[in-house]
């Protein structure tokens, strides 16, 4: 007997189970191939999402606290160069209803936003500075008939301590203010949003200068306009953030350094100092002894609240 007469001998015979095992191997491939042609369509979907509702924004640079100056962005426009495109924003939670609140009132992301904003997006709307409310086609659709005539913004009054600190203060209720309801804002704008999973958010567009006032309508003196985001085109997050370390300044953060008598103190307006603050101070102490206020002191099941604490440095 020849190998090929063997060969088609041993096929024949056992033919039921060689047909289980080519069956078995084409499921198991099929199952295979399926899944990665449904792994890369999700990518692509979700891929596509992220590109619709960032639009041109290739790096966003958030900045918590009180934010960062709008002049320290004209500097950091500077910096960057001609090829970068940076718009400041703000970005607040916020509840919206008509005037008379004669209906519930909506959850939405309110964005405080300029020219810049909307050059940076490919569309600038006519008269970007008028008090105008402008939201997106998810919104516009849930105002339904609210959609004329002034609306309510309600926004949170921001504290001047962390909202988790144990001394935190409570802020003192709700800012609001009323504006005119505008026309739909369509593109790429009325699509920006930084919440890219899940259905379209409700959002709205208003003037950077009108939600500044807005927010510091309980402050006194003469706030300086500020933003808490960035967005820009034509330049890396890397780039970004190390333009941004060289501009940097203690004004910034809401911090300053007050010496008398050869003793140098470092206060926030915010109160309370971050722990990285404190380390990055505590490091770049050429005095003897650094000393903070602290919201805890525990030791076991024990605790002191609000109390100073000294550190001595080593010799040298």
């Amino acid at each position: 007997m020849t190998t090929w007469r063997f060969v088609y001998a041993g096929l024949r015979h056992y033919w039921r189970g060689h047909l289980a095992l080519a069956l078995g191997v084409a499921l198991a491939g099929s199952v295979l191939s399926g899944s990665l042609i449904i792994g890369d369509s999700v990518e692509a979907s979700l891929e596509a999402m992220v590109v619709e509702r960032l639009g041109p924004v290739e790096s966003v640079l958030l900045m918590p606290g009180r934010g960062i100056a709008l002049d320290r962005v004209d500097v950091l426009k500077e910096g960057l160069g001609e090829g970068a495109r940076l718009a400041p924003l703000i970005k607040v939670p916020a509840l919206i209803s008509d005037a008379q609140e004669a209906e519930a009132p909506l959850s939405l992301t309110l964005y405080g936003v300029n020219a810049d904003f909307f050059e940076l997006m490919g569309g600038v709307p006519d008269d970007t500075s008028a008090p105008l409310l402008r939201p997106n086609r998810a919104l516009a659709e849930r105002l339904g008939a609210r959609s004329e005539g002034e609306v309510l913004i309600r926004v949170a009054q921001a504290s001047v301590t962390p909202d988790d600190a144990p001394m935190a203060i409570a802020p003192q209720g709700a800012l609001a203010g009323t504006i005119t309801l505008g026309e739909v804002l369509e593109g790429a704008a009325g699509r920006f949003t930084l919440d890219v999973h899940g259905p379209p958010a409700l959002s709205a567009f208003v003037p950077l200068s009108w939600l500044n006032g807005l927010l510091d309508g309980s402050r006194e003196g003469s706030p300086i306009a500020r933003a808490n985001m960035v967005v820009a085109r034509g330049v890396s997050a890397q780039v970004l953030k190390a333009t941004l370390q060289d501009i940097w300044t203690l004004e910034d953060m809401s911090l300053s350094v007050v010496e008398k008598g050869g003793l140098y103190t470092l206060r926030s307006d915010t109160i309370v100092l971050s722990d990285p603050l404190v380390e990055a101070a505590q490091s770049a102490s050429k005095t003897r002894s650094f000393t903070w206020f602290v919201d805890t002191i525990k030791a076991g099941d024990k605790a002191i609240p609000y109390s100073f604490v000294s550190s001595l440095a080593g010799e040298g």
